[in-house]
């Protein structure tokens, strides 16, 4: 349990971005069953048992069993191929590669799906391994309902050879947190507020995430993402590797493929499935000394490469901005000890509101407002709308959409806060084009929106070019 050690020291130790708060506000409300892939239904049932027998700060706690879980898959990994009769090198190596690999354990250092998942899907080949039918189908089916992914790794181990039946009726428990949503709804998402955990989730995650023209350029990222994982020593290794059956790849060639199609904003994390069954279909072998060797390098990469980019000033990697947040360091670097942007953004603008505001936020900054809002009792007194932000952008109308909202806190004499500045979704030019003033802190963060005379005189304005 080494990994889980390291994890451990290295991990988050405030609220993070995005999905870490969301994921966190689920386990807290007991968000299941759902048939919302997004929703996780199977890693929120674990988590909120978890905080139930844990004492720990729920923020924290949920950080710890990312951790745990992370340390179970790399021992389940090294029990696989143990069973498999590896060689010791092979063992060790193939564990040390995935142990340090960026997307394990940026997933075990924070509060995501990841590392539950990798753990169950290699818990469940162990118990292939031993000829545990039911218990292979239940934890494959749990892992499937943790993230379906890991379907493309379970599933031809889990429909291949004698004892299908038990598997099967194993499967069919593992994912219950999915399939009860057919009968039992959850409520309304602890986040979003929306019922969101019913069948029609599955096309609108198709439609919103998956698009085929990325092909070409989502190959060259996954290309990269594979090397970061793996590092130059591991990769020499991985290719010296005696492969498997060819078999074996022919899931990961689809997987690659999905991929390489998905919303690029979490490949960095989803790639750690195609790289978990790669190493598993060429398990690659390494001495003791070049073990810590690739602990080494790999520490040294993901420490080095954002601190170059910081210094040469290309530390955004053109991707979404956030406030305090490096986004070099954030998504580059696994270890989350000292990532505490998240933390001081929603601090900041606890102190800034007045009585009673309104916080229009989009998903990333609205899940760890709400998050500190509930967890910490911090300002029950304002009104965070956490994906109000996302439901305009996607509308005809952007800024008219975001503008109603604003006159209709304005109107019950309530301060409006704009949670953050990014222009692709919060439209400042277009909202200040139809008559509203935006006042700046001395950081620029926009904060309040107030009314000017063109607001008050036109009472549907159309947005105008920025």
């Amino acid at each position: 349990m080494g990994f889980a050690v390291l994890y451990l020291l290295t991990g988050a130790r405030t609220a993070q971005w995005a999905d870490a708060s969301k994921l966190t506000l689920y386990a807290l409300s007991g968000y299941f069953p759902s048939l919302n892939p997004g929703d996780h239904p199977g890693w929120t049932v674990l988590a909120w048992l978890w905080l139930r027998v844990t004492p720990q700060d729920p923020i924290i706690a949920c950080h710890w069993l990312s951790a745990i879980c992370g340390g179970l898959s790399v021992a389940f990994l090294v029990r696989l191929l143990e069973l498999l009769h590896r060689p010791p090198q092979v063992v060790w190596g193939t564990a040390t590669v995935w142990g340090v690999a960026h997307s394990l354990w940026w997933a075990a250092a924070s509060t995501e799906t990841y590392a539950l998942a990798s753990a169950l899907t290699l818990a469940a080949l162990v118990a292939g391994q031993k000829k545990s039918d039911v218990l292979a189908g239940l934890l494959g089916g749990w892992a499937a309902a943790t993230h379906a992914l890991t379907l493309f790794l379970t599933a031809p181990t889990l429909a291949r050879g004698s004892g299908v039946g038990g598997r099967m009726s194993g499967f069919l428990l593992g994912t219950s947190p999915v399939w009860l949503g057919l009968f039992v709804t959850p409520g309304n998402d602890p986040l979003t507020g929306h019922s969101s955990a019913g069948l029609p989730s599955l096309a609108w995650h198709v439609t919103s995430f998956l698009a085929p023209s990325r092909l070409l350029l989502g190959c060259l990222l996954l290309l990269a993402l594979l090397l970061w994982n793996t590092g130059p020593l591991g990769l020499w290794a991985w290719w010296k590797a005696v492969p498997e059956s060819r078999a074996a790849l022919w899931p990961m060639a689809i997987l690659a493929v999905f991929l390489a199609t998905y919303a690029p904003f979490r490949l960095h994390l989803m790639a750690g499935f195609l790289v978990l069954g790669l190493l598993l279909w060429r398990p690659p072998s390494l001495t003791t000394g070049g073990a810590c060797l690739q602990l080494v390098v790999q520490t040294a990469l993901y420490l080095g490469v954002p601190w170059a980019l910081t210094y040469f000033n290309v530390a955004g990697l053109y991707l979404r901005p956030l406030p305090h947040r490096n986004n070099a360091v954030y998504f580059l670097n696994p270890m989350k000890a000292s990532e505490r942007s998240a933390h001081q953004y929603a601090l900041e603008m606890f102190s800034t509101a007045s009585p009673n505001a309104v916080i229009l936020a989009d998903f990333n900054p609205g899940a760890v407002l709400k998050l500190i809002q509930e967890t910490r009792k911090l300002r029950p007194d304002l009104t965070v709308l956490p994906t109000v932000v996302d439901n305009c952008v996607r509308v005809a109308k952007p800024a008219a959409c975001l503008a109603q909202h604003i006159r209709q806190a304005l109107d019950q004499g309530r301060q409006v806060l704009l949670a953050d500045t990014y222009e692709p979704y919060y439209r400042l030019r277009e909202l200040a084009d139809m008559g509203f003033a935006v006042s700046w802190q001395k950081s620029g963060q926009p904060i309040t929106v107030k009314r000017h005379w063109r607001a008050d005189r036109d009472s549907n304005p159309e947005p105008s070019d920025p």
